[in-house]
C-alpha cells in the first residue's frame, strides 16, 4: 500500500486522516473488500469484539497508534475493523453540542465548526459527520459506506456545492434544543401565502424567444388595492400564526417574495420579538426576483431563509433549473396573460447550490423544478447527504402520486432526505385536472423516512395537508431531526 502516506507524530496518527486514506484506497480497490467479505466480517463475533475494543482505545486516547495502523494494513479484514472502529469512536462526538464532554476527540468538533469537515485534503478527500441513510432496502449494504454510521467520505466537493456550518448566532437557540422532545423531531409549518392569481403580475417577454415572468403585485394601489399594505398585513398574520403553531421552521412557497417584501419581513421580525411560547427559529420567506437594488436582468429566482430572532439571513438559494410553461399548462393554470406558449422562465442562470449544517439537520433548498431534476441535482447533493430539502413550488394543488411525491421518494431512497414541499393557493384545478377518488390533495407535502438505518423494506411515508383556504394558515408536519451526535456501542452495532 505504497500510496498510503501517513504523517506520524511519535506513535500517534490522526483517526480522521487514517479514515480518509483507508476509505479512498479501498474505494479504488473494490475487489479487496467485496460485499460478501464485509457481510461475513460484520457477522463475526470476533470481528465485532475487536471493533469494540479498538473503538474504545481510539475514544480514550484520541489517536490511532502506528502499531494499530500497521496491523490494519496486514489484511483487508483488519482494515475493515479499523474503519468501523474509527466510525464508532467518532460517533461519541456531537458536532453541534456543547464544548465539553467530547474528551480527546473534542478537537474534531472544533475542526468541523471551523472548516466544515473533520479532515480534508484535495488528494485524499474529506471526512464529514454523516446525518442520513438511504431508505432503500439494504440488509446487505451496497458498499463500504453502508457499514458506517457516524462518518461519510467525500472524494471531491463539486465546485458549485457550497457547504458550511451555521454559526451559533444563526443556529437553533439552546432553549429550543433543550425543549425538543427527546431531541428526535422538529416541526415545519408550511404557509400558502398567495391566495389567488389576482395577487400575481404576469408578464410576457418576447426577446429572441418567448419568456415569462411571474411575481407578486406590489407598489402603488391598483383597482383600489394598496398592495404594500396588503402584503404587510398578510406577513403579520403569517408570523403570528407561525409563532402560535409550535413550528420550529416556517416555509413559504415560490413567488412569495420581492425585494420590498424581504425588507418588510426583516423589519417585522425586528419589531415583533418572538413570544415565549413560540418555537419558531427559521423562516423561509419564499422565493422571487430579488436584485438587491442592482440592475440584474434577468434577476435570480431566489429563496431567502431568515432567523426568527434577529432577521438575519441564514442562507439563500437561487433556482438552478428553469421551468417551461407549455400552452396546455398556461390554459389549465388560467395564465391567459402569458399566451401564447410555450414560454421559458425569465431568470438568471446559476449552478451554485448551498447546503447548511445545523443542530436540526443538514439543509438544502430546491425550488420547484429543481426537485424534479433528480439525475443531475440529486447526484450533486448526495455527496454531502442533506437531511432535509425545503421545496417551495408554484404549481396546481399537491396530490398523491404526482411529480413532487415521485421526486421526493427518489431523494429519500438514494440519500435519506426528508422533502418538505410548500405550495400556494394561486393555481386551481381546471379542465378535469383534479384527481379522482380518495387521493389526498393540499398545499403542502412531506415525504420522510420511517427509520434511520439500513432496513429490509422501502421505509418512507407521505403526508399531505391544507389550510382550509386560509392563505395565512399553517400546515404543520413533524419530521425527524437529522441524525448525528453521541451514541453508545449497542446503537452503533446495529450497523
Amino acid at each position: 500500500m505504497s500510496d498510503l502516506s501517513i504523517t506520524a507524530v511519535s506513535e500517534d496518527l490522526d483517526p480522521a486522516e487514517i479514515f480518509a486514506k483507508l476509505f479512498r484506497h479501498y474505494s479504488r480497490n473494490l475487489g479487496r473488500m467485496g460485499r460478501l467479505d464485509m457481510s461475513e466480517w460484520r457477522g463475526s463475533d470476533e470481528v465485532e469484539g475487536a471493533t469494540q475494543r479498538l473503538a474504545a482505545s481510539i475514544r480514550d486516547s484520541g489517536v490511532v497508534t502506528v502499531p494499530q495502523f500497521a496491523d490494519a494494513m496486514s489484511h483487508p479484514r483488519k482494515a475493515f475493523i479499523l474503519l468501523r472502529a474509527i466510525d464508532w469512536a467518532l460517533h461519541s462526538i456531537d458536532p453541534h453540542g456543547g464544548a465539553h464532554g467530547h474528551g480527546r476527540l473534542g478537537r474534531y468538533r472544533r475542526a468541523f465548526r471551523r472548516s466544515g469537515f473533520y479532515y480534508g485534503d484535495e488528494s485524499w478527500g474529506y471526512v464529514l459527520p454523516r446525518r442520513t441513510y438511504p431508505t432503500r432496502p439494504q440488509p446487505v449494504p451496497d458498499d463500504l459506506s453502508g457499514y458506517l454510521e457516524a462518518l461519510m467520505w467525500v472524494e471531491r466537493m463539486p465546485d458549485h456545492i457550497h457547504f458550511r456550518v451555521a454559526g451559533p448566532e444563526l443556529d437553533f437557540a439552546q432553549e429550543i434544543r433543550d425543549a425538543a422532545i427527546g431531541g428526535e423531531e422538529i416541526t415545519v409549518g408550511c404557509v400558502p401565502f398567495i391566495d389567488h392569481l389576482d395577487e400575481l403580475r404576469l408578464k410576457r417577454i418576447d426577446r429572441a424567444d418567448r419568456w415569462y415572468s411571474i411575481q407578486l403585485r406590489d407598489g402603488s394601489p391598483r383597482r383600489g388595492q394598496n398592495w404594500d399594505r396588503h402584503w404587510k398585513e398578510r406577513c403579520r398574520l403569517v408570523l403570528a400564526n407561525l409563532d402560535r403553531s409550535g413550528a420550529h421552521i416556517g416555509l413559504l412557497p415560490e413567488l412569495a417574495l420581492t425585494d420590498d417584501l424581504l425588507a418588510g419581513w426583516r423589519e417585522l421580525l425586528h419589531a415583533h420579538r418572538r413570544p415565549p411560547e413560540s418555537r419558531l427559529q427559521w423562516l423561509l420567506v419564499g422565493t422571487g426576483p430579488l436584485t438587491g437594488g442592482s440592475a440584474q436582468d434577468p434577476p435570480p429566482n431566489r429563496a431567502v431563509l431568515l432567523h426568527r430572532d434577529s432577521g438575519e439571513e441564514v442562507w439563500y438559494q437561487d433556482k438552478c433549473e428553469p421551468f417551461t410553461l407549455t400552452q396546455r399548462q398556461i390554459e389549465d393554470w388560467q395564465l391567459a396573460g402569458l399566451e401564447p406558449g410555450p414560454r421559458a422562465e425569465w431568470k438568471r442562470d446559476t449552478r451554485d447550490r448551498h447546503v447548511v449544517d445545523a443542530w436540526a439537520g443538514r439543509f438544502a433548498v430546491l425550488i420547484c423544478e429543481d426537485l424534479g431534476r433528480v439525475v443531475s441535482i440529486g447526484a450533486d447533493l448526495s455527496t454531502v447527504g442533506p437531511t432535509h430539502l425545503f421545496v417551495p413550488v408554484f404549481a396546481p394543488p399537491v396530490a398523491r402520486h404526482r411529480w413532487q411525491e415521485q421526486a421526493a421518494v427518489q431523494f429519500a431512497h438514494a440519500v435519506g432526505s426528508v422533502s418538505i414541499v410548500a405550495n400556494s393557493q394561486a393555481v386551481k384545478w381546471l379542465n378535469g385536472g383534479a384527481p379522482s377518488g380518495p387521493e389526498e390533495v393540499g398545499t403542502a407535502l412531506v415525504m420522510k423516512p420511517l427509520s434511520r438505518g439500513p432496513g429490509e423494506t422501502w421505509a418512507v411515508t407521505t403526508e399531505i395537508k391544507h389550510t382550509s383556504g386560509d392563505a395565512a394558515g399553517v400546515a404543520s408536519f413533524a419530521v425527524p431531526r437529522g441524525c448525528g451526535g453521541p451514541a453508545g456501542e449497542e446503537e452503533a452495532r446495529r450497523w
